[in-house]
């Protein structure tokens, strides 16, 4: 058996193994551990091919996909199957044979090759997802043909990135608040009954936009004048993705995220923070494969009566750029790093670093503040139907001193990720 290729640090390999005698290849991507592009990009990088043995093929060659693919089935007995595919980019690279001449066959004698690959990302590529019902995916397929009918192929997925600037759409710096009163029923040992007096309550949320790993701060007012105890507020991210085919639609919303904190006794009138993280997840987008949509509630639950429960609801936008010049007193960023940026994503990083500024327009490093990395989405990593299929991963801005992605603590009380 051929001698593997050594590859360095800085680079991604997937090594496919195969038995003794059968051909072995490794795909590097070049400078990019991570496997993220953005659109407009170039992905590229090598293919390592270790040939054991003298081989017949009719060709040996790469091929780049980009695709989107959905299907489900409805019904019991009497099923119907709905499925769509849509192709964005697909490029094949021959270095053996060519797409021309698939007639004629070549010997590759053993040894170890290595091959080179690149393609552009078009712009209107869409971010990569992974679902139970469908995916957009993207994908390089080393394939040795050695007939019509027998081919080996080798399959490695990679990230692509449609970013989303926050600050393109003004609503996205928006406030959002909603309010309640609430009124319970009090029962006596006679069977009387009488309603108590409301418990006011109002949240609201500093904006609409936000991109992961930024918190949101959800101020909530309560004025109890009920005899109720409200034991604790929850917020909590839902992500909701919709595919369409065949004019159906299927849909699924799940919960992302939830935080809680302290809640307000009966008589109490107070203000509670309650901070909620949004996790790495897709942005919101809307393809003609699939939509991701996110939405944030507020809750409390007090009783068996629906009326008598607490439940907000927020539109969610979440973005790559995160909203700039917010009046929340918090870090901002007032430029935004563009999307044409190095393999390695060291520019991206650079170009933060310089615009990084908090609400008194001190500069400051983001490494030690706002650090952009690349995380496997949070339902991909929780979903079981999802096991075994490719993750991608999604930009998740890390705050050091806040601690964003762990537990954050405001005033009275503190907040804690419960796990889902």
């Amino acid at each position: 058996m051929s001698e593997k290729v050594e590859v360095s640090d800085n680079n991604q390999i997937t090594k496919f193994e195969e038995p003794n005698g059968e051909p072995t290849c490794s795909i590097v991507f070049e400078n990019n551990p991570n496997r993220v592009y953005y659109t407009g990009q170039v992905v590229n990088g090598c293919v390592h091919l270790a040939i054991n043995e003298p081989t017949v093929v009719r060709a040996i060659y790469a091929n780049i996909v980009g695709r989107g693919y959905c299907k489900w089935i409805e019904g019991s007995k009497h099923t119907s199957t709905y499925s769509k595919e849509e192709v964005y980019f697909s490029r094949k690279i021959y270095y053996v044979g060519s797409q021309n001449n698939q007639s004629d066959c070549t010997t590759v004698e053993s040894g170890d090759y290595k091959y080179l690959f690149d393609c552009n990302i078009p712009d209107e590529c869409h971010t990569s997802v992974e679902e139970r019902k469908g995916f957009i995916r993207y994908s390089v397929t080393v394939v040795i043909e050695e007939d019509v009918d027998k081919k080996k192929e080798f399959v490695e997925s990679f990230t692509v990135l449609n970013p989303l600037n926050l600050n393109d759409d003004e609503s996205n710096s928006y406030p959002q608040s909603d309010e309640g009163e609430f009124i319970f029923t009090k029962y006596c040992c006679c069977l009387c009954c009488w309603l108590t007096e409301p418990a006011k309550i109002s949240a609201k949320v500093p904006m609409k936009g936000y991109a992961p790993g930024q918190a949101i701060e959800i101020t909530i007012n309560v004025d109890n004048k009920s005899n109720h105890t409200y034991d604790n507020f929850t917020g909590i991210i839902f992500k909701k993705v919709e595919f369409y085919a065949n004019d159906r639609t299927w849909s699924s919303t799940d919960k992302l995220a939830t935080f809680t904190c302290e809640g307000c006794k009966a008589g109490e009138q107070l203000s509670r923070k309650l901070i909620v993280t949004v996790p790495p997840t897709a942005r919101t987008e809307k393809s003609n494969i699939c939509s991701i949509s996110y939405h944030l509630t507020v809750e409390s639950f007090v009783g068996c009566n629906d009326d008598e429960n607490l439940k907000f609801e927020f539109l969610l936008v979440i973005g790559t750029y995160p909203v700039q010049n917010t009046q929340t007193g918090d870090m901002v960023i007032s430029e935004q790093p563009t999307k044409s940026i190095s393999n390695n994503g060291e520019h991206l990083k650079a170009a933060v670093s310089q615009t990084i500024v908090t609400s008194s327009d001190k500069k400051e490093n983001i490494i030690d503040r706002l650090v952009p990395d690349y995380q496997v989405g949070e339902s991909i990593q929780s979903d079981k139907e999802l096991a075994g299929t490719y993750r991608p991963m999604y930009p998740m801005y890390i705050n050091k001193q806040c601690l964003l992605a762990c537990t954050v603590t405001v005033e009275p009380g503190e907040v804690k990720p419960i796990k889902m």
